[in-house]
């Protein structure tokens, strides 16, 4: 079956991006209904929906893992791809669900039915890809340390990453954007009833925030460089992109509910150094390189300063 693979064309990039369109407007209406059913009222959904609104969180980040694992298996033509894009699907379905069920709880109650009998049988067509996923995870995880030889052969022979295409790229720029302006949208609805802002109760958090935004914002900007130059370090500058938008991210959910979001990060911190282990042979090519420039800049910079000490005891004619 793996041999004679055919790619889903209801999971194609243009299926995708309009499924992602889809489920931006679906959520950014609903969150809109909520602000304006809790205008009026002295409390937010987080004080009367407190186990719903926890639902929500983890469905989001769930379907933004989810969105950006599946553009990567989009681009490596991998069979799993489908698998990754059922769940991005009854992932983004949870988060309308719950929001659908803080407005009208028994309609909530009636789609989440429906699409409970959906997803068990979709997993149930999908148990020999999930049996596939979960047996080779502990090799996958060894080989992680064992891979010296490997990435000297890449290193000498680099290959774009098709995950770090343009496409792929501005696919996940989308569904960063969606995460943070929705995390960004539950904190006003959180704080419109509290006499305080987030940069009290939470000013260490806040100022990890602005530190991400502004590296995801850098990386970004240097990826499209590297990217229209075809460097070899586009990969790993895509890397540091993903990661601190996972950052700022996590810093918005920490907010929201902070054990959540020490879960998160925990998780996060995991594959930010399994990621930045593989990554140590273009790390160490950039801080070489870096560290030849700055000896250069100082050595130039030390001769210009005793060739001008000299000149002034040069006799004159």
């Amino acid at each position: 079956m793996a041999e004679n693979h055919r790619p889903n064309p209801a999971f194609d990039k243009e299926s995708i991006i309009m499924q992602h369109g889809i489920f931006t407007l679906l959520v950014e209406t609903l969150k809109s209904l909520i602000q304006a059913k809790y205008q009026s009222i002295n409390a937010s959904p987080f004080d009367s929906h407190d186990v719903i609104m926890s639902v929500l969180l983890v469905a989001i980040f769930t379907y933004a893992t989810a969105s950006v694992a599946e553009v990567m298996l989009l681009a490596r033509e991998s069979p799993y791809c489908t698998l990754a894009g059922n769940l991005r699907l009854f992932a983004g379905a949870l988060a309308a669900i719950s929001l659908l069920s803080i407005l009208d709880p028994i309609l909530g109650f009636i789609t989440s039915t429906v699409w409970a009998c959906l997803f068990m049988a979709v997993a149930y067509k999908s148990r020999t890809e999930i049996h596939n996923i979960l047996r080779p995870v502990s090799r996958n995880l060894t080989e992680i340390f064992t891979r010296e030889t490997k990435q000297g052969r890449m290193a000498a022979n680099p290959r774009p990453n098709l995950a770090f295409q343009k496409e792929s790229i501005i696919m996940q720029h989308g569904v960063f954007t969606l995460l943070v302006e929705t995390l960004n949208s539950l904190i006003q609805v959180k704080y419109h009833t509290i006499k305080a802002s987030p940069f009290d109760s939470h000013n260490v958090i806040m100022s990890i925030l602005l530190v991400a935004l502004f590296l995801y914002a850098t990386a970004s900007v240097a990826e499209v460089m590297l990217l229209a130059r075809e460097s070899p370090y586009c990969t790993l500058v895509g890397n540091l992109r993903l990661f601190a938008g996972a950052l700022a991210a996590i810093s918005l959910l920490s907010i929201l509910d902070p054990i959540l979001g020490f879960t998160t990060s925990a998780v996060w911190a995991c594959l930010f150094m399994a990621v930045a282990y593989e990554s140590r042979t273009e790390l160490g090519d950039i801080l070489s390189l870096v560290t030849h420039k700055l000896i250069d800049i100082f050595t130039r910079l030390a001769a210009s300063v005793r060739s001008r000490e000299e000149q002034p005891h040069q006799p004159r004619v």
